[in-house]
């Protein structure tokens, strides 16, 4: 159903597939391979380069989650929580911000928050909104109830990309490559002394249920075009590198098991 190849670094790389079994699946295997390319299995080796396969991890979702070191008995992970009070990175006047992220379920709190700087009152995030049936996404630059945008379309189990750009009287939002609105009454959220939390907000409320893949932040209000771009997975060189690699990889499941 999906699958990916990370880049680890040091030559190392992680890879991962997600599949759906049916009733009379009760038995399988789980191959792994050398290729040169999508279904080319047969390479050419030079008799002393050698590959090694390690932490072979099985786990039901439909996202891998941080490796958990197990043997042949399940083990049950707790979920991911970080928050931060080192926010050197925001820019009050102007700035923006992407995420990639899987939501498991939703409906539980009308809010769910990828991240959270700020206080109760003045905070700047995003997360997704359910509005009577509507699952939106969802992002604020505010001081008090000014600078939202609720929109668009947002499915569970599914990989969804964000990006939004902020400014005074500008808050602009993408979702999956598409415009999503314009909010023009964006002031400056007083968040000095406050933390970043990831995947709740400061109270520790509007839990977030699912996979955080990545949260980057840019400094400076990204034009629209990139901000769309961004949204929908490209990332020229030319909108500059992002000044904070906030979270990668963050697993929110409250229980998840896997076994070896």
């Amino acid at each position: 159903d999906d699958g990916g190849i990370e880049d680890w670094g040091n030559g190392l790389y992680r890879c991962w597939a997600v599949w759906t079994t049916d009733a009379v699946d009760t038995t399988g295997q789980v191959l792994f391979y050398l290729a040169d390319s999508d279904g080319d299995n047969v390479i050419t080796r030079d008799g002393t380069a050698n590959a090694f396969f390690w932490g072979a991890q099985f786990e039901l979702g439909a996202f891998p989650s941080t490796h958990i070191p197990t043997t042949t008995v399940p083990a049950t992970r707790d979920l991911d929580d970080f928050s931060t009070s080192d926010i050197s990175w925001f820019t009050q006047d102007q700035g923006s911000s992407w995420y990639s992220r899987h939501e498991k379920r939703g409906g539980l709190e009308i809010n769910s928050w990828v991240f959270w700087l700020g206080s109760l009152s003045d905070y700047y995030g995003g997360g997704s909104n359910f509005a009577g049936t509507a699952h939106q996404a969802r992002a604020f630059v505010t001081t008090g109830d000014d600078g939202q945008v609720a929109a668009g379309t947002l499915s569970l189990d599914t990989e969804h990309q964000m990006a939004f750009g902020h400014e005074l009287n500008d808050l602009t939002l993408y979702l999956d490559g598409a415009s999503q609105g314009q909010d023009t009454t964006t002031g400056y959220p007083q968040v000095a002394g406050q933390s970043l939390h990831i995947g709740d907000d400061s109270n520790g409320s509007n839990e977030w249920n699912g996979l955080i893949k990545e949260i980057r932040s840019y400094d400076g209000r990204l034009d629209n075009d990139a901000l769309q771009a961004m949204s929908n997975g490209q990332f020229p060189s030319e909108y500059g590198a992002f000044v904070s690699d906030l979270a990668r990889d963050l697993v929110r499941d409250a229980v998840r098991d896997a076994t070896a």
